[in-house]
């Protein structure tokens, strides 16, 4: 890695926070003069509160990842079926909080998030396993990755019902897998999980208890496909299935 990766990677982390921190405001004012607001069933006052901010956290996802291809252009392919797959369900997202989906269709379109990922080859069929090792799944693995994604963005989706719930927990799941990629020696993963971890603290300082802005659908949703894909791509499946839990 040459002077020019370590500096720059150095810096993704508060080019997330910063990024996500400063559009915040902005996009809960749009939301508010717009009339796209819930209400804070939580407080006595059930003051209303502007939804949608998650749209933020997905814009500072999508600056971490295209520094991070800049940075890094080997890994760039990567990189790209990440951000597709994250920037996907982060339009479900916004269609869901515009016009609730069904029960059941929202978990089909978010598998089909993974097409990114599948096309462009971007996973690997053998992943690690605890007590077995290295396992050959050519045929099976392919046919897990929409239920990964589909899975992962419904389950953070679910835990977003208090103020500062999702981004804490989302946090602290991004950074376990930021550092379990670390230990993999997958530096570029890694910095972008990291990246995400900033932009997730700075959504958290809007979003904990008063909160002053939702991350609704849009981001619940993105904030899981981005595990979920991490996990693919960075063949750390078990490591987030047990930080989720």
């Amino acid at each position: 890695m040459n002077l020019f990766q370590t500096m720059g990677s150095a810096i993704i982390f508060f080019v997330g926070l910063f990024f996500t921190y400063l559009i915040v405001p902005c996009v809960a004012g749009w939301m508010s003069r717009h009339g796209i607001v819930g209400v804070d069933v939580h407080k006595h006052s059930k003051p209303a509160i502007p939804e949608m901010c998650g749209l933020s956290i997905l814009g500072g996802v999508s600056a971490v990842t295209l520094i991070s291809i800049f940075i890094f252009p080997s890994y760039r392919i990567k990189l790209l079926a990440f951000l597709l797959c994250v920037l996907i369900v982060g339009l479900i997202g916004v269609v869901d909080d515009l016009r609730p989906l069904g029960a059941k269709t929202k978990p089909v379109l978010t598998a089909l998030a993974c097409i990114p990922i599948f096309v462009l080859g971007a996973y690997s069929p053998y992943p690690s396993l605890p007590l077995v090792g290295a396992t050959r799944l050519t045929i099976v693995y392919p046919l897990l990755l929409p239920f990964a994604i589909a899975v992962t963005a419904n389950a953070v989706n679910m835990m977003d019902v208090l103020n500062g719930s999702m981004a804490g927990t989302g946090s602290i799941v991004l950074g376990t897998l930021a550092v379990c990629l670390l230990l993999s020696g997958q530096y570029e993963l890694a910095v972008v999980a990291l990246g995400l971890v900033g932009c997730l603290i700075a959504f958290f300082m809007f979003n904990r208890f008063p909160s002053k802005v939702f991350a609704g659908d849009v981001g619940s949703l993105s904030v899981g496909a981005a595990i979920g894909a991490i996990a693919i791509i960075g063949r750390v499946e078990v490591a987030a299935i047990v930080a989720l839990m």
